[in-house]
């Protein structure tokens, strides 16, 4: 549950408060509630709303060394239920695996990994409230999982407005 006190946009769940950003626009002259993406190190923006990181880790390719363009202040929540598989990932990169194979891997997990599914759902719910700006970092969405994820939850929610940057 999201609440709007005074000077924050306060996001509740399990008992857990996490205090996102001040938001002085409310959703209507921000042209409307929307479910956005963006590359986790782009330009932090009003409009964001509420800024989760769907990336598996926030470290170099290595896996190891910290990823200097990201920290914690580049997003409000990391769903790490909501990142590809690692080895997938992994395999796409590495050009072991076309985007289309790592595309259709990534939708059995959103539809058939019960948590992922759920994380899904709460998203679209979330979006629905206010505006949530999902983070990964590929600098464009072509071939992103960021998009991917965007585009499913437009198909289980017509009503949604999404944009994909």
């Amino acid at each position: 549950m999201r609440v709007r006190d005074s000077r924050n946009l306060i996001s509740r769940e399990k008992n857990c408060t996490v205090r996102t950003r001040s938001l002085n626009l409310t959703n209507q002259e921000q042209g409307g509630i929307m479910l956005k993406t963006k590359c986790i190190g782009g330009i932090v923006g009003l409009e964001d709303g509420l800024r989760i990181s769907i990336m598996s880790r926030h470290t170099k390719n290595d896996g190891i060394t910290s990823d200097p363009g990201i920290s914690p202040k580049s997003y409000d929540e990391w769903w790490k239920k909501l990142a590809p598989d690692e080895k997938e990932l992994g395999a796409y990169l590495r050009n072991e695996m076309t985007f289309e194979i790592f595309e259709a891997a990534y939708l059995v997990k959103l539809c058939y990994d019960s948590k992922a599914n759920a994380a899904m759902h709460r998203l679209i719910k979330l979006a629905r409230e206010g505006n949530v700006t999902i983070l990964c970092a590929e600098p464009s969405p072509e071939f992103c999982h960021r998009k991917i994820l965007a585009s499913e939850c437009k198909r289980l929610a017509r009503d949604l407005k999404v944009l994909i940057e």
